[in-house]
């Protein structure tokens, strides 16, 4: 028989080695995930003459703001950055009262149709950008709004309007009827009492919003390629792909522009971490 103290050694190695394997897993995945992004970097800051040596040199060995100096001179990278800013500012100004609105009514309300309605909404989800794409260039077409900023926006508008009604309905059933039923013996109506009492307990769930349809219409590329056609009306995503050209692909560039755009998602998800953690989880759970 084996003594109790080396069960439990052999309990505790056993233990041990799990914790390290998957530490090291953890590890392989984090440099499989960034590597990319660290590379990105690196050939952005090399010399343009130096990309292209061979055998190939990961570390610059002279660092150089060279590309992303072009970027913003040569290929007036900075008015693709302003219209996508406009679009996703815009989208997301819109979006986050629209959804806040209809999901406090799903909550809130019972209503014919109410399940049906929430069922299409999540439908609508499921539909592939590539599936509606022709018929919503033929009706932008139509209306003579192509190569503006108008199609964009309302096309974002409605693809993240059915992920964010979904969202926020969790978070407005978690806000205990007793706070409104309270401001209303106060004397407040229901505008007043939605804004002043149920928004602000429900915070980190629209900035969770605010954060998805920001990302969501930064980096789309099928609509905002389709719907618009001048150099002036690009967005980021379709100014990257002009790098790639057809005998030659400035390689310096086109990484110094994809670093720069992950500028604003970086600095957004340090400020408002913790809002889109705390939003994710609490609004996957209903009470």
């Amino acid at each position: 028989m084996s003594r109790p103290d080396t069960k439990y050694k052999m309990r505790f190695g056993r233990a041990q080695g799990i914790r390290v394997a998957s530490y090291v897993i953890m590890l392989g995945a984090t440099v499989f995930v960034l590597f990319p992004l660290v590379y990105m970097l690196l050939v952005s800051l090399k010399d343009p003459s130096e990309i292209f040596n061979i055998p190939v040199t990961y570390l610059p060995k002279n660092l150089t703001l060279e590309n992303y100096i072009r970027v913003f001179r040569e290929y007036d990278f900075n008015r693709n950055v302003l219209n996508s800013l406009v679009v996703g500012i815009s989208t997301t100004a819109i979006t986050v009262p629209i959804s806040a609105i209809a999901a406090y009514a799903f909550s809130r309300f019972r209503f014919p149709g109410r399940d049906l309605l929430a069922t299409s909404l999540l439908v609508g989800l499921m539909i592939p950008a590539s599936m509606v794409v022709i018929p919503l260039y033929l009706i932008w077409a139509r209306l003579g709004m192509l190569d503006s900023y108008s199609p964009m926006i309302l096309t974002y508008i409605a693809f993240n309007v059915s992920f964010s009604v979904w969202l926020l309905i969790g978070f407005f059933d978690a806000v205990p009827k007793e706070l409104e039923e309270a401001a209303w013996i106060d004397g407040a109506g229901w505008t007043r009492t939605f804004v002043h009492v149920v928004l602000p307990l429900t915070a980190p769930g629209l900035a969770a919003v605010a954060i998805f349809c920001f990302i969501i219409s930064w980096q789309e590329f099928l609509f905002a390629l389709t719907f618009t056609s001048s150099a002036e009306m690009r967005t980021i995503t379709v100014g990257l792909a002009s790098f790639a050209q057809q005998r030659l692909t400035d390689w310096g560039a086109m990484m110094a522009a994809s670093a720069s755009v992950l500028v604003p998602i970086l600095v957004m998800f340090r400020y408002f971490e913790r809002y889109l953690i705390a939003g994710l989880m609490a609004g996957a759970v209903k009470q």
